[in-house]
């Protein structure tokens, strides 16, 4: 069973061999590649499914965006890497039929923002808005503005106004600005953006809610702060729902969880007398987040014990596959929990403990 806990280092290389292994100014000196026989070309059409250059872009786009996605999530390692997979070979396509098309500056920059190298990936972003097809792409100055915001929020904010002059109402590009304007301390223009970017998402970023929330704690607006704030959790704790088993969700559900608590906190001590109803909430709410706590404790644990299963795949010991899966049914892995039970029964048919969680994971089979 692959390792799970982080982005391959492999999956990686392999993406960035293919996504970065020409540097730009060299390629603008290289001719187009001689035309392919008949059979290469006939390979090449049946591995892309017969797609124009625009769509393998538009393609590896999305993926990109996916895998970004699967990262914070902290997915499973194999969704990875068909992702990557995908992703090299998609760009490998077009450097071979278009090795000047601008978009693989683009490609290039998203893939280095990706991988922590912001200034490299400043460097190709701003290539690209700098080409036709570029200076028109609200994507290209969105990205810029989310490497620039913790730093140089000033420009930041230019290249978030010139990617809403291109495309209005996208909630990453106001909520950028609504940071932006955080930094710069003019609290009434983020908490305006702020709002905007969670209507134009409908509300389902907990992200986005909790830096509203967080917005109006500093403005000591408590009572909607504190509503933002459970509106928050309640959203982190639906997306924990939508994806069993992922550790991402979780950690975000405990940060969501840290800041409800703090503002709950910081309106009590600033009352005269505290509401009864408040200290209820601290304490309901204390008790809810010390359970994550727990989750993400058994999700490190089972991090080290998986990594030991993955060095004796083929001689795994039935004294650690109960623990294992137990754990794998707590944290909401059911299918690996049903294949590692499944496992310790082959070995051990009388335990106990397997035989129990299998009835509880399995679906009642009809009558």
């Amino acid at each position: 069973m692959p390792n799970r806990s982080s982005i391959s280092v492999t999956g990686w290389m392999l993406f960035c061999a293919a996504t970065f292994g020409q540097d730009w100014a060299a390629q603008a000196q290289v001719a187009r590649p001689p035309a392919q026989t008949e059979s290469g070309a006939d390979a090449e059409r049946t591995a892309t499914g017969d797609k124009s250059v625009g769509q393998l872009v538009q393609e590896t786009i999305d993926l990109l965006d996916k895998a970004a996605d699967l990262r914070r999530d902290q997915a499973e390692l194999n969704s990875l890497q068909a992702v990557f997979d995908q992703a090299s070979q998609n760009v490998q396509t077009i450097q071979e039929r278009e090795p000047l098309n601008p978009w693989l500056l683009y490609l290039r920059g998203r893939a280095y923002s990706l991988t922590g190298k912001p200034a490299d990936a400043a460097e190709e972003l701003r290539q690209f808005v700098q080409t036709r097809e570029g200076r028109n792409e609200w994507r290209a100055y969105r990205s810029l503005g989310d490497l620039f915001s913790d730093n140089f929020p000033r420009l930041a904010r230019s290249h978030y106004q010139k990617a809403l002059a291109l495309k209005a109402g996208v909630p990453e590009i106001l909520m950028g600005l609504s940071k932006c304007y955080l930094k710069f301390g003019e609290m009434d223009e983020a908490i305006r953006f702020a709002r905007e970017a969670i209507d134009a998402d409908r509300r389902t970023k907990p992200e986005y809610v909790s830096h509203l929330a967080l917005l109006l704690q500093d403005a000591e607006q408590w009572d909607e702060a504190l509503r933002e704030a459970e509106s928050a959790v309640q959203l982190a704790r639906k997306r924990v729902e939508e994806k069993p088993g992922l550790r991402g969700p979780v950690r975000e559900l405990d940060v969501h969880y840290g800041l409800l608590l703090d503002i709950l906190q910081s309106r009590i001590s600033r009352a005269d007398t505290g509401d009864v109803q408040d200290y209820i909430r601290l304490a309901e709410y204390g008790r809810a987040q010390a359970e994550i706590i727990r989750t993400l404790a058994l999700h490190d644990i089972l991090l080290l014990i998986e990594r030991r299963m993955d060095a004796v795949e083929g001689n795994r010991s039935p004294q650690l596959l109960e623990p294992y899966g137990v754990l794998l049914a707590e944290v909401g892995r059911t299918d690996d929990a049903i294949a590692a039970f499944d496992e310790l029964l082959q070995s051990d048919p009388g335990n106990m403990t397997a035989s129990r969680w299998l009835k509880q994971l399995r679906p009642a089979a009809p009558d």
